[in-house]
């Protein structure tokens, strides 16, 4: 007989909790319909981030964009690194004199003009 009044209160009380949980007992939704509808807004965040929203792309559409640019882009950069390298090298002072201003220079030391 003890072993019954125990099962019918784990009943009771399993029940108890399904009940507060499906928001059977409260005027606002219970924690599974409060999960469920996190669950769904976290969802349509996650699709509009890939997809977009509106006329705005997403990140699927800004790969398309790289795929099918990516060759210019990266011909625009090697373009803008060289500039800033010749910057550079003329800034420090290192470049070289073309061979023939000083082959013509050497036959000007070697001739004493």
């Amino acid at each position: 007989m003890d072993c019954q009044h125990e099962l019918e209160t784990q009943v009771v009380h399993l029940s108890a909790f399904l009940r507060s949980e499906l928001g059977y007992h409260a005027d606002g939704p219970g924690a599974v319909q409060r999960e469920l509808q996190e669950h769904e807004e976290m969802l349509t965040q996650i699709n509009d981030t890939l997809r977009g929203r509106g006329d705005e792309l997403g990140l699927v559409g800004w790969v398309a964009v790289l795929r099918r640019t990516w060759i210019a882009m990266v011909a625009l950069l090697g373009m803008a690194l060289g500039y800033v390298l010749n910057d550079v090298v003329d800034a420090i002072g290192l470049h070289r004199a073309p061979d023939r201003v000083t082959a013509s220079m050497k036959g000007d030391a070697m001739n004493g003009t």
